[in-house]
């Protein structure tokens, strides 16, 4: 008898220890996004920091790309 492949992929899944299951469940799910979602999901953290100018322009509504 042939397998599917999601037949294939619950196996693995049974006979991994919890932990990576957790990790590959995080994963498939990562592989589930649009790419513009994943891309986000993948990005490092903005880690510039804000400026008062930044901070002042964000509680008058402006546009911080000016």
């Amino acid at each position: 008898m042939i397998a599917t492949e999601a037949q294939q992929a619950l196996a693995l899944l049974d006979r991994m220890d919890p932990a990576r299951r957790s990790a590959a469940l995080r994963f498939m799910e990562f592989l589930l996004l649009d790419p513009v979602s994943g891309a986000v999901a993948a990005a490092p953290p903005d880690d510039e920091p804000v400026t008062e100018g930044d901070r002042g322009r964000l509680f008058a509504g402006a546009d911080s790309r000016v």
